[in-house]
């Protein structure tokens, strides 16, 4: 059985707060069977339905992006980078890989220019390469390219509440709460894992799990979930869960 990478995130992840061990995958021995089933020490199960955020306009822009600048052992700090719509990237990547490792060596953790241009260094190095606006945040080497505004994020974790109530919510997303409801388990969760495709989103769910933001309120309610998961591909950041028996908190691996 081949497992997707996110699947084999979660259960590390589901199993470190809970401990217990796996009972049941999905091997498609038969239909609408959840991703994992996981039984506590407590001898209680949860099954768990895993789920990815990844916007499919962006997801066709990201991907040959990533590929050629995705992870890379040059920098210290994760980027998110807006590029000029027009750029040729094969052309700009030394340029815009080159920048990133210089700004973090400078110490300058930002830098936007949607509002136009002055006249130093960096903003026509910054031009040079294409970048119309980055910002960092703690985490190893990764960057994350984006066509769409990459705004600014607020400095809380209600962000992940948006993302679970979002598709807690989403009428597309109705495969995951049958399956959820099919196993007739107390315990039903939703792993979301959001890409690096996902644009704004993506950002500002990396800055908030990156500095250990807790949301101030629980998602909306689903009778079919009584637990969720918001954790991002960058996979070595924490990942935050939410429980109708407790508050928002964090797990890491």
């Amino acid at each position: 059985m081949n497992q997707r990478p996110e699947e084999a995130f979660a259960e590390r992840v589901v199993a470190s707060v809970y401990g217990g061990h796996i009972v049941q995958r999905d091997d498609t021995s038969r239909s609408a069977m959840v991703d994992f089933v996981l039984q506590t020490t407590d001898g209680s199960r949860v099954a768990v339905e895993v789920t990815t955020l990844t916007p499919e306009r962006q997801k066709k822009f990201s991907a040959a992006l990533t590929q050629l600048l995705g992870p890379t052992q040059d920098l210290h700090r994760t980027w998110i980078v807006q590029l000029r719509p027009s750029l040729n990237i094969k052309n700009a990547q030394p340029r815009v890989k080159t920048l990133l490792r210089d700004l973090e060596v400078a110490a300058i953790d930002r830098v936007d220019w949607r509002r136009g241009w002055d006249e130093s260094e960096i903003a026509h190095r910054t031009r040079e390469a294409g970048v119309i606006a980055a910002h960092s945040v703690e985490g190893p080497g990764w960057i994350i390219i984006t066509n769409t505004n990459i705004g600014t994020c607020a400095a809380t974790g209600e962000i992940l509440t948006q993302v679970a109530s979002d598709l807690f919510s989403d009428p597309r997303r109705t495969d995951n709460q049958e399956k959820l409801t099919q196993t007739g388990l107390a315990h039903r969760h939703l792993f979301i894992v959001v890409t690096r495709y996902a644009g704004h989103t993506s950002s500002c769910v990396v800055q908030a799990l990156s500095s250990r933001f807790l949301p101030q309120a629980p998602p909306i309610e689903n009778e079919a979930y009584t637990g969720v998961w918001v954790a991002s591909d960058a996979y070595h950041l924490p990942v935050a869960f939410w429980t109708r028996e407790a508050d928002w908190n964090y797990a890491q691996v």
